[in-house]
């Protein structure tokens, strides 16, 4: 009978974690809105870091995934000033039609995206499905993609 009550003590501890960490993360952690804030915060951290990589750009290739790690120094060390930014996966480099530099900078779920030419948003927050997004800014969104795949 105590092997089947340890048993039963832990089946039950494990599933209140479990149901502990899903309710967490689902009504409490955002990085998106983390993201959103910080950037209305400390607007000139994240335009030091655009003028950085428009300032290396001519030296990176365009339109491929780069790995974080690939990036010269001085990038790197932009990032690092960003407090949100552990380190992204990935950033995009990519020309756009107005001759203006755009930016994605892409961690985990989430993808912040810097548009030389100015978002193409109509509204603050837009869904799609699984996609949220949000305008910051004239140049600044994210979206998040929630799909648990």
């Amino acid at each position: 009978m105590k092997i089947v009550d340890n048993i039963y003590f832990w089946l039950v501890s494990i599933f209140l974690a479990g149901l502990t960490i899903i309710i967490y993360y689902y009504f409490f952690y955002h990085p998106d809105k983390i993201v959103f804030n910080d950037i209305k915060k400390n607007e000139y951290k994240y335009d030091e870091l655009v003028k950085t990589i428009i300032s290396k750009a001519d030296k990176l290739p365009k339109d491929k995934l780069l790995d974080f790690k690939e990036l010269p120094f001085e990038i790197q060390e932009k990032f690092s000033e960003i407090e949100i930014f552990d380190q992204p996966n990935y950033v995009v480099i990519h020309i756009d039609t107005c001759e203006t530099i755009d930016i994605s900078i892409i961690s985990g779920q989430w993808n912040l995206e810097y548009n030389g030419c100015g978002t193409n948003f109509e509204s603050v927050y837009m869904t799609s499905g699984f996609i949220e997004s949000w305008k910051i800014n004239k140049n600044w969104s994210v979206w998040v993609d929630h799909d648990p795949i």
